[in-house]
C-alpha cells in the first residue's frame, strides 16, 4: 500500500521502498514530486494523435480548479474509491491523482492496460478510461463493468457501437470533450441520454463565423480558446460535436466531414475499428480511402452512403498503430500501409 497525503494507491509494496519500480510507478512518483515542488506550474505532453506531441505548461491552480469542477459535477467525496488506469505521464492520469488529492478519495492504481478491470473485484465509485479499454472489458469480462458506478470515457470519440453496448449495464457512462490545453474535459455527454455536450460549471461557449467552438473557461490561463472543432451550438453551455475543421475532405469539389462519415461507416462495420483518409487522385484531386483493422478481408455494402462518400479504395491492417494513450495513430498506420517514413 502506497500512501501520500489522502491518496491510497493499492500496490504490492510501498513504492518508496520498492527496488524494481515499474515505469508507471516511476511516473506516479515523478509527477507527485513535481506537484509538490516550489514551481507554480507542471509540464505535460499532448497526446500526439493529431500531430507531433509537444510539451506545454499548466498552472497548478488551474489544474486544481479542473479537479474541483469534476469532483463537484459527480459529487465525489472523501472515502469514495476511484480507479487510476490511465498513464500518469499524460494529463488524464495526472488529473485522476489530483482529483483524489482534492476530494480526499481513495485511489486504486492498476498498470495501464487494455483491460484495467481484470484484477478488480471491489466496487469503484469513479473511473476514467479510453474507448479501447471499455471495448476490451466488454469483450473479456463484461460483468465487471457494473463494478463502476460512474465512468467517463475519453481520449477518442465514443462511437455508436460502443454506446449501444453500454445500454445493457447499470454504470453511468459519459463521453468527455476536452484536450490537454483545457486540462482534460470541460464538457460531458451522458451516453444513451443525450447527443449534446454540457459544460462544467463556470464554462461557456461561443462559435466562430465558420462554426468552430470557442471555449470560455475562467480557470484556464488561456481563458478563451478557439478550437478546430466544428459544432452545432445549442446554447452557451451546450453543443453537438460535428468533427474537426482540419479533418474535412475535399474530393472532387465535394466537402465531406471525416468524422461524420466514419460514424456512418462504423455502423456498417460494427465489429472492427476503422478510419478514413485520402489518397491523391488525378480526377478527384483527393479520393476517400477506408482503413479497416481486421484479420481477414470481407465484403462491405455501402448502399446507405451517397456516391461521393463511398470509399474508392479499402486497405486492411491487422493491427492499427496507437499512441501511448491508446488512440489510433493515423499517420503511423498510413505510413505502415504506404511504406513511407
Amino acid at each position: 500500500m502506497f500512501t501520500i497525503n489522502t491518496i491510497s494507491i493499492n500496490c504490492s509494496e510501498d513504492l518508496a521502498q520498492l527496488p524494481n519500480k515499474t515505469t508507471e510507478e516511476l511516473n506516479i512518483i515523478h509527477f507527485l514530486e513535481e506537484w509538490y515542488n516550489s514551481s507554480s506550474q507542471i509540464t505535460v505532453s499532448t497526446s500526439g494523435s493529431t500531430g507531433t506531441p509537444k510539451l506545454i505548461q499548466l498552472s497548478k491552480n488551474s489544474v486544481l480548479k479542473s479537479a474541483e469542477l469534476t469532483c463537484s459535477y459527480f459529487g465525489l467525496k472523501k472515502e469514495d474509491t476511484a480507479l487510476l488506469c490511465l498513464p500518469t505521464n499524460f494529463i488524464a492520469g495526472k488529473l485522476m491523482l489530483i482529483r483524489a488529492l482534492f476530494a480526499e478519495i481513495n485511489l486504486i492504481s492498476v498498470p495501464p492496460s487494455s483491460n484495467p478491470l481484470k484484477a478488480i473485484a471491489s466496487p469503484i465509485r469513479f473511473a476514467a478510461m479510453t474507448p479501447m479499454q471499455v471495448n476490451t472489458i466488454l469483450r473479456e469480462n463484461p460483468e465487471k463493468l457494473n463494478l463502476i458506478a460512474t465512468l467517463i470515457i475519453g481520449g477518442a470519440p465514443v462511437d455508436k457501437r460502443l454506446e449501444n453496448k453500454l445500454k445493457a449495464y447499470k454504470t453511468n457512462c459519459y463521453a468527455t470533450f476536452g484536450m490537454t490545453e483545457t486540462i482534460t474535459h470541460i464538457a460531458l455527454r451522458q451516453l444513451n441520454q443525450h447527443q449534446h455536450y454540457t459544460a462544467l460549471a463556470s464554462i461557456n461557449f461561443e462559435q466562430t463565423s465558420d462554426g468552430c467552438l470557442i471555449i470560455n473557461a475562467p480557470h484556464l490561463s488561456q481563458q478563451q480558446l478557439i478550437t478546430n472543432d466544428k459544432v452545432e451550438l445549442l446554447s452557451n453551455t451546450e453543443f453537438i460535436w460535428q468533427g474537426r475543421k482540419d479533418n474535412v475532405i475535399n474530393s472532387g469539389g465535394i466537402k465531406i466531414q471525416a468524422e461524420v462519415l466514419e460514424q456512418q461507416i462504423a455502423q456498417l462495420i460494427p465489429n472492427n475499428r476503422i478510419f478514413i483518409a485520402t489518397e491523391p487522385d488525378e480526377l478527384l484531386g483527393n479520393k476517400i480511402i477506408l482503413i479497416i483493422e481486421a484479420e481477414h478481408e470481407f465484403s462491405i455494402r455501402f448502399e446507405e452512403l451517397n456516391k461521393y462518400e463511398v470509399p474508392k479504395t479499402t486497405y486492411w491492417v491487422k493491427q492499427f498503430e496507437e499512441t501511448e494513450t491508446g488512440k489510433i495513430n493515423r499517420s503511423a498506420t498510413l505510413a505502415k500501409i504506404f511504406n513511407t517514413p
